[in-house]
């Protein structure tokens, strides 16, 4: 290859890592107003929830102090379309629990009727079921749909709740017998205002694993699944946010999130209180609700 090639060559690498820097910054530049825009959306709710925090520890807090040790636990589960796994598995495993003082509140994302009749084959009288008029309204994007699909039911369960504790849980999850005894008793333990466990997930049919990096140290900051936590029923005013897409997280990583922002004191068990099983007929673990 003559020298003039070679020169040609690098004049011509040189010039596309130019365009490509280039480009990339056009992208970053171009992009910026959306990303401060989603700034100042997730931190539109701030004053009001810290205020709402502080109002509701002054009126409520000296009650968990002094609280029932056998407190009512309300464990809310949003549902869409997932009638038969509900009733099969969900809350098989929920009312087999070793804590008996559940109050259990299914609510469905304008479900239709073959789901809601599976629902009306439950006779537990612990168990109620509500069924919005019309589904939540959320983005046509697939993606941000996914992030937030499931919020309009969970927060009208969380509206329905009557415990003192609310336990959340997908309808395709699994609690281990003591989950709530678990996560109950430690929470009172450490006064932790909001608390969270480990989980298995089924990553191939049969096989469950950890869903944990041993190397690392797990804490309430890294990953948790939603159907692991349980949090004290004032919390429940910090909502989950149908606009969470707008600053890229989904609905129930920004509530935690909020959670932590304003300051609620929070704590991680150390146990196994959840198994995140894979869907009939799939062969891929599905996130959300």
């Amino acid at each position: 290859m003559t020298g003039s090639r070679l020169r040609r060559l690098r004049e011509w690498a040189l010039k596309s890592r130019a365009l490509r820097f280039l480009w990339r910054l056009l992208r970053s530049l171009l992009g910026l107003p959306r990303r401060l825009m989603g700034v100042a959306w997730y931190w539109r709710t701030f004053p009001g929830e810290l205020s709402s925090l502080r109002s509701a520890r002054r009126e409520h807090a000296p009650l968990y102090l002094r609280e029932d040790p056998e407190p009512l636990v309300s464990v809310v589960i949003p549902t869409y379309n997932q009638g038969r796994i509900l009733v099969g598995r969900a809350l098989p495993s929920i009312l087999r629990q070793t804590y008996r003082r559940l109050d259990v509140v299914v609510v469905g994302d304008g479900s239709p009727g073959e789901s809601v009749d599976c629902w009306r084959t439950v006779r537990d009288p612990r168990v109620r079921f509500e069924n919005l008029a019309q589904r939540g309204v959320y983005p046509a994007d697939p993606l941000r749909r996914h992030r937030v699909a499931g919020s309009a039911p969970m927060n009208r369960a969380l509206e329905l709740a009557r415990g003192d504790w609310i336990a959340p849980c997908e309808d395709d999850d699994v609690f281990t017998p003591d989950h709530v005894e678990m996560l109950l008793r430690h929470a009172q333990a450490h006064d932790s205002e909001w608390v969270t466990g480990s989980f298995l997930e089924e990553r191939e049919p049969g096989v469950l694993s950890s869903a944990v990096d041993p190397s690392r140290n797990w804490t309430v900051q890294t990953r948790t699944a939603i159907s692991c936590w349980l949090f004290r029923t004032y919390l429940r005013s910090f909502k989950f946010d149908l606009s969470a897409w707008r600053y890229h997280m989904n609905g129930d990583y920004g509530f935690k999130h909020r959670l932590i922002r304003a300051g609620v004191r929070m704590a991680y068990l150390d146990a196994v209180v959840t198994h995140k099983l894979l869907r009939p007929g799939e062969s891929e673990l599905y996130h959300g609700f």
